[in-house]
């Protein structure tokens, strides 16, 4: 269980993989607000980046942006390692 917990009246996202499977998780960010949560791992033998990305129903077109802007980066810097 992976999780990114937000406030207590809003924003968190958690992913849940189950036991059984052939799963290796070899890293994980967590947005400290609650937003998103992006987690390198192994499944199958192939490796592969999960994102979990919190996005209400009520916020402005900029604060999608941003966040969007926030996980590419991530993701741009975990794949070249």
């Amino acid at each position: 269980m992976f999780f990114a917990h937000g406030s207590n009246h809003s924003c968190g996202v958690m992913t849940l993989i189950r036991k059984d499977l052939d799963f290796e998780d070899e890293s994980c960010l967590c947005d400290p607000v609650g937003r998103f949560i992006i987690l390198n791992a192994t499944w199958q033998g192939v490796k592969h980046v999960f994102a979990n990305i919190y996005a209400p129903n009520k916020v402005r077109v900029s604060a999608y942006r941003v966040c969007a802007a926030d996980v590419t980066n991530l993701l741009a810097a975990m794949l070249e390692d």
